[in-house]
C-alpha cells in the first residue's frame, strides 16, 4: 500500500466515523447555522425601549414641542423628568437612564431670534454600540422638529428656519476602551474556562467507564458533582483575579472594592459550572460537550448584551439574553468596577446568577439520575 493509498483509507475511516456520530454531526452543521440565523433575525441596527430622562430648562414653546418630538419617538421611554444638568448626569452615571436629553434655558429664544440653539445629550459610555444609536436617533428627531417649527412657523408668515446643533458628553467622561473592553474579556475567560472543564467531567468518567464504579462506592452522586464545583470554582474566581490585575495593569479604571469584584467572580463562575456539570451528564461524547461548550461561548458573545444590548435586539430574542450568565456579570461588573457600588447595590444580578446556577444543578441531578437508572 502506497502513501496515497494509505491517506485515502484515513479519510475514508474518518469520514465514516464523523457520519455514524449523528448526534455529533447534527452539531457541526445545525448550531453554527442555527446561531447566525438567529442573530441575522434578532439583529436589525434598530434600537427600541431605550430609556432616557430629560431636563428641561428652556419651559418654552419649542422647548415643549421637542419635549413632545421626544415622548413620541418608538425608540425611546421618556422615564424621567429631571429638574438640572448635574441631576441628569448623575442618573446616567448611576444607570437608571442610558442617556438624559438636556434642553437649555436659552432653546425657544434662540429659535425665536434666528440664531443656532442646541441641546447637551449626556450618554451612558459603558456601552459599546448604543450611544452611536441614542445620537442617530436624536438627530432624526430633531431634523422632525425642525420641519415641524418651519411649518407652524409658516402658516402664521414668520417662516423660521431652526438649526439645533448636538452637543454629546459621555458619563464617565474618563472612559477609555480598555474600561469596556476589560470586564468583558474577564468575564468571557471566568465563564468558559469553567464551564468547558466541568462539561467534560462526567462525561469523560462514563466514557472511561468509571462513572458507575464511583457510585458503586460510599461516593454519593452529590458528592461526584458538588466535588467537581469546588476545584473548578477555584480555577475560575483565578482567573477572574488575573484578568482584573492584567486590567488595572493596563491602565483600566477600577472605583469598586477587589473583594466584591471576587464575589461576582464567584457567582459566575458558580454558574457557568453548574451549566458545564449538566451539559456533561447530557452529553453522550467529550466531542459533544466540547461542541456545547464552544456553541455556548458565540452564543454568550452574541447574545450577553455586551456586544449589543437589548435595546437593539427585537423583542423576541431578548428572552435568550436574559437567559445568559453573562449578562447578569455584565451588569453587575459595570456597576462595581466603573460606577463604584458596593456588592449589596449589585445585589439583584448577583441572586440571579445563584439562582441560575441552583437550576442547572438540580437538572444536572435529576438528569444524573436518569442516566444512572
Amino acid at each position: 500500500m502506497n502513501a496515497l493509498e494509505r491517506f485515502g483509507a484515513v479519510i475514508i475511516k474518518e469520514a465514516k466515523q464523523m457520519i455514524r456520530d449523528k448526534r455529533s454531526l447534527a452539531f457541526t452543521i445545525v448550531l453554527p447555522l442555527a446561531i447566525i440565523t438567529l442573530f441575522g433575525l434578532a439583529y436589525s441596527g434598530e434600537a427600541t425601549d431605550v430609556v432616557i430622562g430629560i431636563v428641561d430648562s428652556d419651559h418654552g414653546e419649542y422647548g415643549d414641542l421637542l419635549i413632545q418630538h421626544f415622548l413620541s419617538h418608538p425608540v425611546f421611554i421618556v422615564k424621567y423628568t429631571l429638574p438640572d444638568y448635574e441631576t441628569g448626569e448623575y442618573y446616567v452615571e448611576e444607570g437608571y437612564v442610558r442617556a438624559v436629553i438636556v434642553i437649555p434655558s436659552t432653546f425657544s429664544e434662540s429659535i425665536k431670534s434666528q440664531q443656532t440653539s442646541y441641546i447637551v445629550v449626556i450618554l451612558d459610555g459603558t456601552s459599546i454600540t448604543l450611544p452611536s444609536k441614542i445620537v442617530e436617533e436624536t438627530q432624526k428627531i430633531l431634523q422632525d422638529f425642525s420641519k415641524d417649527v418651519f411649518r407652524k412657523s409658516a402658516a402664521e408668515g414668520k417662516f423660521l428656519y431652526p438649526q439645533v446643533d448636538t452637543v454629546i458628553k459621555y458619563v464617565p467622561s474618563s472612559l477609555k476602551i480598555i474600561d469596556v473592553i476589560g470586564p468583558v474579556v474577564m468575564g468571557i475567560m471566568t465563564q468558559q474556562v469553567p464551564l468547558t472543564l466541568a462539561s467534560l467531567s462526567i462525561v469523560r468518567e462514563r466514557e472511561k467507564g468509571t462513572l458507575e464504579k464511583l457510585l458503586s462506592t460510599p461516593i454519593t452522586k452529590y458528592d461526584l458533582i458538588f466535588g467537581k464545583l469546588v476545584p473548578y470554582c477555584f480555577v475560575g474566581v483565578l482567573i477572574g483575579i488575573l484578568q482584573l490585575t492584567i486590567t488595572i495593569a493596563l491602565g483600566g479604571m477600577n472605583r469598586g472594592r477587589v473583594v466584591d469584584i471576587i464575589i461576582v467572580l464567584f457567582f459566575l463562575s458558580l454558574a457557568s459550572l453548574a451549566l458545564g456539570i449538566f451539559i456533561s451528564i447530557v452529553s453522550r461524547t467529550e466531542l459533544q460537550a466540547v461542541q456545547v461548550s464552544v456553541f455556548f461561548l458565540i452564543a454568550s458573545f452574541l447574545f450577553s448584551g455586551f456586544l449589543f444590548p437589548p435595546e437593539m435586539m427585537k423583542s423576541f430574542v431578548r428572552p435568550i439574553i436574559y437567559g445568559m450568565p453573562l449578562y447578569y456579570f455584565f451588569l453587575a461588573i459595570v456597576d462595581v468596577m466603573i460606577r463604584g457600588k458596593t456588592i449589596i447595590e449589585v445585589g439583584i444580578p448577583i441572586f440571579l446568577l445563584g439562582i441560575y446556577a441552583i437550576i442547572m444543578l438540580v437538572l444536572a441531578l435529576k438528569f444524573l439520575s436518569a442516566r444512572i437508572g
